[in-house]
Order: structure tokens, then C-alpha cells, then sequence
């Protein structure tokens, strides 16, 4: 196989996608996967709780003459391209990548997709309020309440940002999303939650202790 398309994480070789004969294949493979990633809405940017970044690219035995060493960023610095325990082989291309990342329901105990989450619990009727408290994401609709968790506040209050730009995109106009995390916001939630029977231990909690799912 003469071109491998590879996942880096972090500029360095995270795994092998596919292997082709032919670079025309290599390529038709490549483009759709990119395509696919610029449909994400809510990448993955924190992985294991470090930062992570993701990129695809096409290396191969064939050494061409503008093989790159080094690639440019979004801001347009250098870096080389680590292809640790593949001596002999080239990098052709390689693109930024968006790994779709996932936020815990608690309640159906899974991981789903911020299209999931839209399809499921914003499109039945009625007003939903959406809000951020700590590390989870509360979903109010008239009494009832969906607590969803991600691995940080930071992470929940950009599902928030992502999930504004994907309504819009939408156009689904169903729902109120508030980003606010004062400590007077926080307060009314815990309020709020607690009287509607949730346990407060859980509320305060800052950071997911739920098991990894893939």
C-alpha cells in the first residue's frame, strides 16, 4: 500500500484510517472525510482533560518533490509533522480535522451527539430553557428537567455557543439558551433544581466523574 491516511492528534500519529494502492483513492477518501468533519458543529478540543487538536493527512513511501517537512497552522507558524516509527515515509497533505465530541445524559446513562440532543429534546413543543451550571448542561421544558454533564464548565458553556450556531443553522427557533454563569444564576438553578428534587451533591459537582464512553 503506497498512501496511508492518518489521524494526528496533537501534530503527532494517533492511528491509521486506511491504506490505498493508488494516491487518486488516497485522495477521494481524504476529501469526503474532511467534508464530513466541516459538517461538525461541536468538535472535540479536550481529550483525557489535556487539550487536544486533530489533523488527517496522506503520507506515503513516495517521496515527491513537494513533500512538505513542515506545515503551516491557522496562524500560520510552522511545524513539523511527527510520523514517529515510520521512517521512509512522506507526508502529501494534511488538513484540520473536527472529531465530533459527545455530552453525558445522565438520565439515559449514554453519550450523544449535539444533533442527537437537538432532535431528541428540541423539537417536541413548548418553550425549552437551556442553561449551564457548573459542568452540566440543565434542559428546562415547563416542569420537567434533563441534566447533561461535560468535562468542564469551559466545555459546557462552548456546547452553549455550539448549540446557538447550530439552532441557527437550523432554524430551529424552540429553544432560549443562557450562557450566563454568574454566581446569581448558579444560585437560581441550585434553587431550582433542588426544590424539583435533584440531589444537591450532584449540583455542585465541577468536573465529570462518569465513566468513559467511546
Amino acid at each position: 500500500m503506497n498512501y496511508i491516511v492518518i489521524l494526528f492528534k496533537n501534530r503527532k500519529k494517533k492511528r491509521i484510517i486506511k491504506k490505498f494502492v493508488t494516491e487518486q483513492k488516497a485522495f477521494i477518501f481524504f476529501n469526503k472525510m474532511i467534508k464530513k468533519s466541516d459538517e461538525v458543529f461541536f468538535e472535540k478540543k479536550v481529550e483525557h482533560t489535556k487539550e487536544c487538536h486533530f489533523e488527517l493527512g496522506i503520507v506515503s513511501e513516495i517521496r515527491k518533490h513537494d513533500s512538505p517537512t513542515y506545515i503551516k497552522d491557522e496562524l500560520g507558524r510552522n511545524f513539523k509533522v511527527s510520523i514517529e516509527g515510520d521512517a521512509g515515509t512522506y507526508m502529501i497533505e494534511i488538513k484540520t480535522y473536527n472529531i465530533e465530541e459527545k455530552i453525558y445524559d445522565i438520565s439515559e446513562n449514554k453519550k450523544i451527539t449535539i444533533k442527537e440532543f437537538e432532535k431528541k429534546y428540541l423539537q417536541n413543543e413548548g418553550l425549552k430553557i437551556v442553561s449551564v451550571l457548573n459542568h452540566k448542561i440543565i434542559l428546562q421544558n415547563d416542569i420537567k428537567f434533563n441534566l447533561f454533564s461535560l468535562k468542564n464548565e469551559s466545555e459546557a458553556v462552548r456546547f452553549l455557543d455550539s448549540l446557538i450556531s447550530y439552532l441557527s443553522h437550523i432554524n430551529n427557533k424552540s429553544a432560549m439558551i443562557i450562557t450566563d454563569t454568574s454566581a446569581k444564576q448558579k444560585k437560581y438553578l441550585y434553587d431550582l433544581l433542588t426544590q424539583n428534587g435533584f440531589d444537591s451533591a450532584l449540583l455542585y459537582r465541577k468536573f465529570t466523574t462518569q465513566p468513559r464512553l467511546e
